[in-house]
C-alpha cells in the first residue's frame, strides 16, 4: 500500500510538473489502464472511469477516491443476497409471531380443541334447526295439498300458505348453506393448525427461541431511528 501511495505521488508530482497551469486550477485524476500503467489528467478517459479512479487537489492530496463499478455478475449477487436477507427477515419474524402465540405444541392442540368445539356447537344448532324446518315444511306441503282439495278454503288463504312455504324453504336453504360453511371453516381451522404444528418443530429443530421483552425493545428503537425522516410540512 506503501509503495503504491509513493508511486502515485511520484506520478502526481511528475503530472504537476508538466502541467502547471491546469494542476493549480483544477483538481485532477489518476486512473489504470488495461495494463495497469496509472496515468493522469483532468478527466478520466470513458473505457476507464468504470474501473475507478483517485481526485487528487492541487496540491496533489486524496481529495476522492471512486471504486470501481460493480460487474453485472457483482450486481446480480448483490441483489440475490438482499433478497435472501429480506427472506430471512421475514423468516424469523414469522417465527417469532409463531413463539408469541404458541409456547408448546400441547397450546397449539388445545387452541385448535377449543375453536373446533365452538364450530361444532354452532353446527349442532343448525342441524337442529334445518330438522325442524323441514318437518314444518312437511307439515305445510300436507296443508297446502289437503287444502287445495278443500272447496270451503279460499284462494287468499292458498296464497297465504304458498308464501309460508317459500318463506320456509328460503330459511332452509340459508341454514343448509351455513351448515357448508361451518364444515369448511371447521377443515380450515384443522389446516391452519396441522401447518403451525408444522412450522413450530421446524423452528425447535433450528433451535429458534423467543425473544425477550428487552431483545423486542431494543429491535423497535432500532427500527425508529432508521424510519425516514418525516415529509416537509407534515406534524
Amino acid at each position: 500500500m506503501m509503495k503504491r501511495g509513493y508511486i502515485l505521488s511520484t506520478l502526481c508530482a511528475s503530472w504537476l510538473v508538466t502541467q502547471p497551469t491546469l494542476a493549480q486550477e483544477n483538481n485532477y485524476k489518476c486512473w489504470k489502464d488495461e495494463d495497469g500503467v496509472i496515468s493522469c489528467g483532468n478527466v478520466v478517459p470513458p473505457q476507464y472511469s468504470q474501473e475507478g479512479f483517485e481526485e487528487f487537489n492541487k496540491d496533489g492530496l486524496l481529495a476522492k477516491k471512486v471504486k470501481r463499478a460493480p460487474t453485472s455478475e457483482e450486481l446480480a449477487e448483490l441483489k440475490k443476497q438482499e433478497e435472501e436477507a429480506e427472506k430471512q427477515k421475514k423468516q424469523d419474524a414469522d417465527d417469532q409471531g409463531l413463539l408469541n402465540l404458541f409456547s408448546t405444541e400441547q397450546d397449539i392442540e388445545r387452541a385448535r380443541t377449543a375453536i373446533i368445539a365452538s364450530i361444532d356447537g354452532n353446527i349442532h344448532s343448525i342441524e337442529t334447526i334445518v330438522t325442524s324446518l323441514e318437518k314444518n315444511l312437511e307439515d305445510m306441503e300436507k296443508n297446502l295439498e289437503d287444502s287445495k282439495n278443500n272447496p270451503d278454503v279460499p284462494e287468499s288463504q292458498l296464497e297465504t300458505i304458498q308464501k309460508n312455504i317459500e318463506d320456509v324453504k328460503y330459511r332452509l336453504k340459508t341454514n343448509k348453506q351455513t351448515l357448508q360453511d361451518k364444515a369448511m371453516e371447521k377443515e380450515k381451522v384443522n389446516k391452519e393448525h396441522e401447518e403451525y404444528l408444522r412450522r413450530y418443530r421446524d423452528i425447535k429443530r433450528r433451535g429458534v427461541k423467543p425473544k425477550s421483552e428487552d431483545e423486542k425493545a431494543a429491535e423497535d428503537k432500532a427500527g425508529e431511528n432508521n424510519a425516514p425522516p418525516p415529509a416537509a410540512g407534515t406534524q
